[in-house]
């Protein structure tokens, strides 16, 4: 780790097209912060993301973390599993996500055939070569399921089975614009649909690296009345979870992530063309000045 932290310094300078990102993210998230303490905000969390490739490596493939690793509230989800119907754990993007289901798998949080229905809802790397390292180090420990196969998240749902979701990303379909940090984005209903197909219950998540060495990993008592009949107010509840841990940690939250691409009708993209990739800019004539 301290070799990962001494080489995260020349990559994340390295990363200057997501910087740019990140910067935009925060003018648009936290305002109130100066422009110098959002370039070191910045430059902080470019860190903790180039760091995460290290972690990353370390979830997949070191024999032995459980001293490293912390598993707090585990006896919410092994309450959340005696009805037999399985339970949603959502789990936001964090640097060090791969973490949570390396802590469930090894810190043994419920019964041991539980480790066998672990699942991590995923989705697949256009690029072949890098999915299949990452596919092969995460199935080390836990099933993995693409985000569009709801007949396989079903099925695990009902076999009493754990799901690793992370929704908090910009989604471009089966979506509504629920503020997150007070700025419209577009926000996956498919967990509520999910949740509400299988009956199941839905858990906060959150995961962090801590200041002493080591990760914990921190699972939240069942969400009450959750899905509701009303998805706008669900996922506003659910991204005000997430804004709230955020703020506790913001430099070590992907904000590399072009979280608000996806706008509402009507309105103005919130990024400029040299922040989207191809496929996504709009065109000329389409914007404001």
């Amino acid at each position: 780790m301290a070799l990962g932290r001494a080489a995260a310094v020349p990559l994340a300078a390295l990363a200057r097209s997501r910087r740019r990102v990140v910067l935009a993210n925060l003018q648009l998230c936290m305002p109130e912060l100066s422009d110098d303490q959002r370039q070191a905000l910045a430059i902080r969390n470019l860190r903790s993301t180039a760091l995460s490739l290290l972690e990353n490596l370390l979830a997949w493939h070191r024999p032995q973390l459980r001293n490293q690793l912390q598993l707090v509230g585990a006896e919410h989800l092994i309450a959340a599993l005696q009805d037999g119907r399985g339970a949603i754990l959502l789990t936001p993007h964090f640097t060090m996500l791969e973490m949570v289901p390396r802590a469930l798998a090894e810190a043994g949080a419920a019964p041991a055939d539980l480790i066998d229905r672990i699942w991590g809802v995923v989705r697949r790397h256009n690029n072949a070569t890098l999915e299949a390292v990452a596919d092969c180090g995460r199935r080390r420990w836990i099933h993995t399921l693409d985000k569009k196969d709801v007949r396989g998240m079903l099925r695990a749902l009902k076999d009493n089975a754990v799901l690793i979701s992370a929704p908090d990303q910009n989604f471009s379909y089966g979506t509504v614009f629920a503020p997150f940090f007070g700025v419209p984005a577009a926000t996956t209903t498919g967990n509520l649909r999910l949740a509400s197909a299988a009956g199941c219950p839905t858990l906060p998540c959150m995961v962090r690296r801590l200041e002493g060495g080591g990760w914990q990993v921190r699972i939240d008592p069942a969400l009450t009345e959750y899905p509701s009949d009303d998805p706008l107010a669900d996922t506003t509840r659910s991204n005000a979870l997430v804004e709230a841990e955020i703020r506790q940690i913001p430099e070590q939250y992907l904000w590399a992530h072009r979280r608000f691409r996806s706008r509402p009708p009507g309105e103005q993209p919130l990024y400029g063309n040299d922040l989207l990739k191809q496929q996504h800019r709009q065109p000329e004539s389409t914007r404001s000045p």
